[in-house]
């Protein structure tokens, strides 16, 4: 299955649209206007909140970026997102359900994610057409039938947060 998550060209929350392979809205995300911790939050078709990320709003070790947090449905932390490495890439999903990693593929390829060292999918920064050069664009493909598309979306949102984190 593969998904594609597209930041809206304009904003003020920094909402995004999520849609499958035939252009169908998938999930819907909403940011907060004015929020300083980037308030994101992952929603159903029917409107039912599935997760929210935020970035931590103080961060004590600055050489490895930003700390971002992820929340369940009822506002608990279940994650935490941050990278390990100083001067390349190495991000660790750490929280309730387990460890997730990200490596990178190579060179602007993209990210295989593993959940506790078994691959479930990859994340690649796509370019569909001439709105994407403006805008974030993320597909991502699903490897392992049982992973959970919502969390895989959310652990793209909470990537974005990261590097619009190191661009402030």
């Amino acid at each position: 299955m593969k998904l594609y998550v597209k930041n809206k060209i304009i904003s003020v929350g920094g909402s995004s649209e999520v849609t499958d392979e035939n252009g169908k809205e998938v999930f819907r995300i909403k940011g907060r206007a004015f929020s300083p911790t980037k308030v994101k939050t992952i929603f159903d078709l029917n409107g039912n909140k599935l997760y929210k990320v935020r970035n931590k709003f103080w961060r004590i070790n600055f050489f490895r970026g930003p700390k971002i947090l992820i929340y369940d449905s009822q506002d608990n932390k279940i994650a935490s997102f941050r990278n390990t490495k100083i001067f390349r890439p190495n991000f660790v999903l750490e929280g309730q359900n387990g460890q997730f990693n990200l490596k990178p593929k190579g060179f602007m390829k993209g990210y295989e994610v593993f959940e506790n060292g078994e691959l479930i999918g990859e994340l690649r920064g796509k370019v569909q057409g001439l709105e994407d050069i403006f805008r974030d664009s993320f597909e991502i493909e699903t490897i392992k039938e049982s992973s959970d598309p919502a969390f895989l979306v959310t652990i793209v949102i909470a990537l974005d947060n990261y590097r619009d984190k190191l661009t402030d």
